[in-house]
């Protein structure tokens, strides 16, 4: 982790390396029962930053990039076992990250707008099903009336992007939220 330019600039990165073994995941044929894995990896790098460039002004970023695998996995399939080291997890990602940029141009108004990214997951131990990846912007206003009460309003997946948060092997996508629009007021006493 470093700071620098007087606190105005955080950046952290981490990498590592995590070995599971013997763990439960679901049976692609019946779904209600779970098989083990012998082994399971994975390896990855995390980067996160946040500045804050102009006095109002704040950025903050992150980005994983990650390499899961089954080390040590067979499967039974029409009789033969097949081996699946190698392959992805299912509802992994190998890649996540998100940008969120907070503006307060007024002492008492603020605005927001922010990015996450989220690659391509398989739904199943033999990587056939996969979902696409996908990257939404949500965006914000708020408005503080004093020290205890505030308005908030939010439009998450602005752009009404149609994507999946989880797929299994069945198939069945599970769908993400569409475009939704809330308001919010807060008071503290």
């Amino acid at each position: 982790k470093w700071t620098v330019l007087d606190k105005r600039l955080t950046a952290t990165a981490a990498l590592y390396q995590i070995e599971r073994s013997n763990l439960a995941t679901p049976n692609p044929q019946a779904p209600a029962s779970t098989i083990l894995v012998g082994k399971q990896s994975s390896r990855g790098l995390e980067l996160a930053l946040d500045m804050r460039p102009l006095p109002g002004l704040t950025v903050q970023a992150s980005a994983a990039f990650v390499d899961p695998r089954f080390d040590d996995f067979s499967q039974t399939r029409a009789g033969q076992l097949i081996s699946l080291n190698g392959n992805t997890p299912p509802n992994t990602p190998k890649r996540v990250g998100s940008v969120h940029v907070h503006y307060a141009f007024t002492p008492n108004w603020h605005a927001s707008v922010s990015m996450r990214s989220v690659g391509k997951v398989y739904g199943d131990n033999t990587n056939t099903l996969s979902a696409p990846g996908y990257t939404l912007f949500d965006l914000g206003l708020g408005y503080r009336y004093n020290k205890n009460i505030s308005l908030r309003a939010s439009l998450r997946n602005a752009g009404n992007k149609l994507y999946a948060t989880n797929v299994t092997a069945t198939p069945m996508f599970y769908l993400g939220q569409p475009r939704t629009a809330d308001l919010s007021l807060r008071a503290a006493f």
